[in-house]
Formats: C-alpha cells, structure tokens, sequence
C-alpha cells in the first residue's frame, strides 16, 4: 500500500522532461503580455527618461487617443481593404486550382512543388524581387511599353493610387499556395459516390460545386479564410520594402503604423494600446466566425 502510494506521489519523468522548456515559454509569452497591458494603461517614452514602473497612470487615455487618431483609423481600414482583395483572389485561385488538380490530369506529381513554393520563400526576398519587377526599368513597365508602342515608365512605388497594387500583388502571389493546400485537403476528402451519382443523374460542373462541393467545404473555407486573414492583418514585410508606408501614408498598414510610432518616435504607451484594439477586433471577428463552423457540426 505504502509503495502504491510513493508511486501516486511521484511525477511523471515526461513531465519533468518537458517542464523546463514550458517554463521559459509561458515567462516568454506571460512577461511581455503583462508588460505590454501595462505600457497601454500608463503613459511611457523611453525619452522621458524614467522607469516604466514610475510612468504615470492615465487608465484608458491611450486608447481614446489612438481611436481618434485619422492616421491610425486610415491604416486600419487600409489593411482591412487589402486583405479583403488578397482574400477574394487567393480563396477564387486556390479552389480554382484544387479544383483542376482532384481531377484526372497528368503531371500532377511535379505541379504540387511547384504551386507550393512561394509560401516557402521568404517575405524579405518576395519583398526584393517585387521591387524589382516593378521599378522605372522592370519587366511590368516594358511590358505595358510593348502594348502601347510607345515608352512607358511609371513610378510604382511613389504614385498615390497605385503604390498599392505591387503590395497587394506580392501577398496574392505569396500566399495563394495556402488557401490553395486547405482547400486541396477538403476537396479529396469528398465522398465520391455523390459526385457519380449526381453525374449519372445529369448534374452540371457547376450543380456539383454548388450543391455537393460547396456545403461540404463551409467548414474549411471558413478556417481557410480565418487563417489566411490572420496572416493578411499582419502584413508588414513588403509595405517596409517597397514603398515604407508612402508616399505619405497611402500604403501604410496596421503592422507599419505600429512599428513606426513603436520605433521611431518611441510612442510604446500609445502603440501598445493600438495593438491591443486590434486584438479585440480581430479576436471578437474571428471567435464569431469559427463559432458558426463549431455550431454546423453540432
């Protein structure tokens, strides 16, 4: 009894294993996080020259601030429009293509890495090339020059309506392959005995997609699109390389608004209530969304 006992009382050596590497996680998650709460509810510059355990408390001031700031609302909706459209063409390639591919078609084995490598390159590299492809002397401008017969050489970067374009094409390109994998993996997980039967029955391409394919995949584009918008409100990479927020502000994103008041101007009270605010945003958006999937399959 008394050995049963010792060994009840004893820990795991699993556990033991693995309880330092949960440790330094949780101080690396849980430390900032503290920190970060309390930056947004004090007001703190590294330039006031204090502690921050002495800066002052203003409660939610920081965040009034900033939600009355034009420029941080500005960004805020910029990034929601960008993401939107990257969403709306990623989501309509990536059925498009998985759609192609569940097919009988040949090559298939040497089309799936090619299709997936742009989500392996790195952001800073998509970055550079995009960059390069639509400077004064690019491709983009000598193509466009070969159509109109006539030189064309527009600044991309530096022109107030389409500084955006080459941004929005660099996420497009660089992420497609994600929608494209998730939606892949539902496809080829359909029943393929409706589809014969509704083919034997004379169903169209398109009764099939609208009436097997589609209530099938609510689920999964659901968490498709939750994913690859998570990762779109993020986008901060290729807005730093190719145009730094400008001209002006016209390309400026969350992720960029936050990183120049943070870093530049060393504003870590005020951008830290603005992370925050998007946080609740983007967490109450989200929670609704993948709510109604948990809903679906109760």
């Amino acid at each position: 009894m008394s050995e049963r006992i010792k060994r009840k009382g004893k820990i795991p050596v699993n556990i033991i294993m693995l309880l330092p590497t949960n440790i330094i996680i949780l101080f690396l998650i849980i430390i900032p996080t503290i920190l970060v709460i309390w930056f947004s509810l004090v007001n703190f510059q590294p330039t006031f020259g204090i502690n921050f355990w002495q800066s002052k408390f203003v409660f939610l001031d920081n965040y009034f601030k900033i939600l009355m700031d034009d420029e941080f609302v500005k960004a805020v909706i910029r990034t929601v429009y960008i993401s939107l459209i990257c969403l709306g063409v990623e989501f309509t390639i990536g059925l498009l293509i998985a759609s192609i591919l569940t097919g009988n078609i040949h090559g298939k084995k040497i089309l799936y890495p090619l299709l997936i490598i742009p989500i392996m390159i790195p952001p800073i590299v998509i970055g550079n090339n995009f960059w390069l492809i639509f400077s004064a002397n690019g491709p983009v401008n000598q193509i466009i020059s070969i159509i109109l017969n006539t030189e064309f050489k527009a600044s991309w970067f530096s022109h107030p309506k389409y500084a955006i374009i080459p941004i929005i094409l660099s996420e497009i390109w660089h992420w497609y392959p994600l929608t494209f994998l998730i939606l892949f993996s539902g496809l080829v997980n359909i029943s393929t005995s409706e589809i014969r039967a509704a083919k034997i029955l004379g169903a169209t391409e398109w009764q099939l997609s609208w009436r097997i394919k589609f209530p099938k995949l609510k689920g999964i584009i659901t968490i498709a699109l939750v994913i690859r918008m998570m990762e779109a409100l993020k986008v901060f990479d290729v807005v730093h390389l190719l145009t730094h927020g400008g001209p002006g502000t016209r390309t400026q994103t969350i992720s960029f608004y936050l990183f120049k008041y943070g870093f530049k101007y060393s504003r870590i009270s005020y951008v830290s209530a603005g992370a925050w605010i998007i946080l609740f945003i983007s967490l109450l958006g989200f929670s609704l969304a993948l709510r109604s999937v948990l809903v679906e399959r109760k």
